[in-house]
C-alpha cells in the first residue's frame, strides 16, 4: 500500500509541474522554450563538466556542473559588483571539512545564457571570496559551480561521448530501453544511489552514496559513517581533492568492488575521509560517501528527479583500469596562463621525496618538452604511467636549475 501511495503521489507532482510548465510565468520548462528537449554542449577537463555560459547575457564565463551541489554558486563576487546587483542577504555556508563556516550572498534573478539558450533568471549564490582556488589546483579557468536545481525539475542526461547535457521535459520523456534502470533517492535536489561494496578485507557493505559529478575521483567513502566501514592498513594520507573552504584532507587507498544496479568494479582506488558524528548530524549528511565522475563518465547517464531513476549506458572504457599519480608530487598552476607548475606537497616514500623533490621547486620542463607548452592536465598524465617508469625533470630551485630523475612508484 506505501509503495502505491508513493507512486500515485509522483503522478500527481508530475501533473502539478505540467500545469505549471504552461503558465504564465514559465520558470519550471522555460530552458525548453516549448520544446521536449535541448542539449547543451560542455567540456570535459580535469574530470569536470564545464559549461559555458553569459552572465547578464554579456560576460563570459565557465561554470563546473555539479550534481552534488544544491546551489548555483559564482566564485568571485567581481561579476555582481560589475553589474550593481543586489543582494537579498547572507547565508552561512560549510567547508568540504564541514567543520569552516563560510560566508555568502544570495543575488536574486540573475540573468545567464547557456548554450545559445534563453537569458533566464535564477537565484544564485555569490561566495564572499574565492574558497575554493579551483584555477590553480586544476590549471582550469573555473568561475563557478552550476546545480541541478538550475534546470528546475527537468530530466537530465549526460553523454560522456558526445560531451552534450539534454535537458527533457519529465512529461515527454520516456525511459530508454537500452539503459539499465536503477532506483535513487533525491534529497535537496541531489541524487543518492544504494551500492554494495567488499573492502580488502572481505567485509561486504550495503552503502547508500551521492553520485556526485563534481568530484573529480572515482569514490569516497565516509569512514566513520558506517561501523564497519574502517580505513584500510595500506592507504597514503593527503590531500583527497578540493572543496569548499579548501584542501579535503583525508587517505586514500583501494576497495575490492564496488556494485551497484547490474555493474561491478574492481580495485577501486579510493578516498577516505572522517567526518564526526556531529558534524553529520548537524549538516544532515545521510550517505556513506560519493561516487565521483571517474566512474560516472564510463556510462551515459540520465537523471529522472520525478520518478526517483537514473539510467545507466555504460561505455566502451567501462573495465579500463582507474589511473592513478605515481610520482607522489602535489602540483598547482599558477601565472596569467596557469602554466607555472609549483610543487605543494610531497608524498613520504613516493617517487618524489626518492629524488630529492621539494616544496615549491618549479618544474620547468619535463623530458624534452617545456612545461610552458602544457597544462596541468597533460603534466599530470606524465606521471600516471606504469611503475618504473623512469621521468627525467627540469627544476628551478630559487635561482638554481637542477634536474631530476623519477621512476614512477605505485603507492597503493
Amino acid at each position: 500500500m506505501k509503495r502505491f501511495n508513493h507512486h500515485i503521489l509522483k503522478l500527481i507532482l508530475i501533473c502539478i509541474i505540467t500545469m505549471h510548465s504552461f503558465s504564465s510565468d514559465g520558470q519550471v520548462f522555460d530552458f525548453l522554450e516549448g520544446k521536449d528537449k535541448v542539449s547543451i554542449p560542455f567540456e570535459f577537463k580535469h574530470n569536470f563538466l564545464l559549461i559555458e555560459v553569459r552572465f547578464q547575457n554579456v560576460v563570459p564565463l565557465t561554470l563546473m556542473f555539479d550534481t552534488g551541489a544544491e546551489h548555483t554558486i559564482l566564485f568571485d563576487k567581481v561579476y555582481t559588483e560589475l553589474f550593481n546587483i543586489p543582494y537579498d542577504r547572507k547565508i552561512k555556508i560549510y567547508g568540504a571539512d564541514l567543520s569552516k563556516q563560510l560566508f555568502a550572498n544570495v543575488a536574486r534573478n540573475v540573468r545567464m545564457a547557456i548554450g545559445g539558450i534563453a537569458n533566464i533568471p535564477r537565484d544564485i549564490v555569490v561566495l564572499d571570496e574565492d574558497y575554493y582556488h579551483l584555477k590553480e589546483i586544476t590549471g582550469i579557468n573555473i568561475d563557478g559551480i552550476i546545480s541541478p536545481s538550475f534546470f528546475n525539475n527537468m530530466v537530465i542526461k549526460i553523454d560522456f561521448k558526445k560531451n552534450l547535457i539534454t535537458l527533457y521535459n519529465p512529461v515527454a520523456f520516456k525511459a530508454p530501453k537500452t539503459f539499465e534502470e536503477s532506483e535513487v533517492e533525491f534529497f535537496k535536489r541531489k541524487p543518492y544511489i544504494n551500492t554494495t561494496a567488499k573492502l580488502q578485507d572481505g567485509t561486504t557493505l550495503n552503502l547508500k552514496l551521492l553520485i556526485d559529478s563534481g568530484a573529480a575521483l572515482p569514490l569516497l567513502l565516509h569512514a566513520n559513517s558506517h561501523s564497519s566501514l574502517e580505513i584500510p592498513e595500506n592507504v597514503i594520507s593527503g590531500k583527497l581533492g578540493v572543496g569548499l573552504g579548501g584542501a579535503i584532507e583525508g587517505f586514500m587507498g583501494r576497495i575490492e568492488s564496488l556494485n551497484f544496479s547490474k555493474f561491478k568494479f574492481s580495485e577501486i582506488i579510493t578516498s577516505f575521509q572522517d567526518l564526526s558524528d556531529s558534524k553529520i548530524a548537524q549538516n544532515e549528511i545521510n550517505r556513506n560517501g560519493l561516487m565521483g565522475t571517474q566512474i560516472l563518465s564510463r556510462f551515459t547517464v540520465i537523471f529522472n528527479p520525478i520518478t526517483e531513476k537514473v539510467y545507466f549506458k555504460p561505455r566502451k572504457n567501462l573495465k579500463k583500469a582507474f589511473k592513478f599519480d605515481k610520482s607522489g608530487m602535489i602540483i598547482y598552476a599558477f601565472g596569467p596562463h596557469l602554466n607555472d607548475f609549483i610543487v605543494q606537497g610531497i608524498i613520504p616514500n613516493s617517487a618524489a621525496e626518492m629524488a630529492g623533490i621539494k616544496i615549491g621547486d618549479k618544474i620547468k620542463r619535463v623530458g624534452i618538452i617545456s612545461t610552458k607548452l602544457m597544462k596541468l592536465g597533460d603534466l599530470l598524465v606524465k606521471f600516471q604511467k606504469r611503475p618504473g617508469k623512469k621521468v627525467k625533470l627540469k627544476i628551478q630551485r630559487g635561482e638554481d636549475i637542477i634536474h631530476k630523475t623519477l621512476i614512477l612508484k605505485e603507492l597503493l
